[in-house]
């Protein structure tokens, strides 16, 4: 019984004090090299944009009555609108290149009007002037850049 507690334990004190001869006991664990992130202006984008538009000019109306030598007038502004709508696009720029190229997509609503009945005119012979400017409009445009830094 003594030689069997014995074996056991110089089995056990000998496994624990193996260890390979060229490392260290504790070996320092190193990060991996940090990259530097490369910037590129490839990817797509979605937006809106909301706000408001006015005249800044004001609408003049003239007219002639038949035969005469002179011309009447009067004028009148537009009232203000509510503009908004969105755009879609996407960039590319090629891997090492500092050219970027890109397509996008604007849809859009704006109604700016206004009008008027001439004051000097009786009322059996009105003249009215109507201005309208804007409604749903849309465009695509291109993209060619460079970029720096």
């Amino acid at each position: 019984m003594k030689k069997i507690l014995l074996a056991t334990v110089a089995a056990f004190g000998f496994a624990g004090a193996a260890s390979a001869a060229d490392l260290p006991a504790r070996m320092p664990v190193k990060a991996p090299p940090v990259i530097a992130p490369v910037f590129s202006w490839t990817g797509c984008y979605i937006g809106g944009y909301v706000g408001g538009a006015w005249s800044g000019d004001t609408t003049v109306g003239t007219y002639s009555t038949a035969g005469a030598f002179t011309s009447y007038g009067y004028s009148y502004n537009n009232d203000s609108s509510f503009i908004g709508g969105g755009t879609l696009g996407c960039n590319w720029q090629p891997v090492g290149s500092p050219f970027v190229l890109g397509i996008e997509g604007e849809v859009g609503y704006l109604s700016l009007s206004g009008s008027a009945f001439d004051p000097t005119r009786t009322a059996a012979l009105p003249i009215v002037s109507n201005t309208k400017i804007g409604d749903w409009y849309g465009m695509i445009t291109g993209r060619l850049g460079y970029s720096f830094g």
